[in-house]
């Protein structure tokens, strides 16, 4: 098996493979093989391959089998609600990544957040967030391996959903 990575940069809009991630979500959704996860629905995929995200995917083949989205924060100043000490213009948000189940184990959510590192990296911006549910302790472990470290727990967004939000320096 080998995985290949597609980076779709925040200033192109590709909609190709759409339907392949929208299915994918709903294979992950079906066989219940992410809890913590609360799944976003299509316009969510179409929002984040057309607008300010940094995307980027794995594929086995042909076959889409990982999704990675970075949002840049600056267009959604109050994502996080309030940040203090943080310049929203020069951070990011890795706010989602989903893996096939059959695919997973081999490290390609790793790769995906390394990649998409890399990527935020090269646009200068300095800080960049995640959020995790705290039961998630593979998902936190991933985020530490990369760097991260959690600052806070709290509720967020509409839903008043516990999150564990973690930072790093880029």
């Amino acid at each position: 098996m080998e995985i290949t990575y597609k980076i779709i940069d925040q200033n192109t809009q590709d909609l190709t493979h759409l339907d392949d991630i929208c299915n994918l979500m709903d294979k992950i959704k079906n066989a219940n093989a992410s809890p913590y996860l609360y799944p976003p629905d299509r316009d969510f995929f179409i929002k984040t391959c057309k607008e300010s995200f940094l995307t980027v995917l794995a594929f086995n083949k042909d076959k889409l089998v990982g999704y990675k989205v970075i949002k840049f924060l600056e267009k959604w100043p109050g994502y996080l609600g309030e940040m203090q000490g943080f310049d929203v213009e020069k951070s990011t948000m890795f706010l989602f990544i989903i893996v096939d189940p059959d695919y997973r184990g081999y490290k390609i959510g790793q790769k995906m957040n390394k990649i998409g590192l890399e990527e935020v990296i090269k646009t200068n911006r300095t800080d960049a967030f995640t959020t995790v549910h705290p039961d998630n302790i593979a998902n936190i472990k991933n985020a530490i391996k990369l760097g991260f470290t959690e600052i806070e727990r709290r509720e967020l967004f509409e839903e008043k959903l516990l999150r564990c939000i973690l930072h790093r320096t880029t």
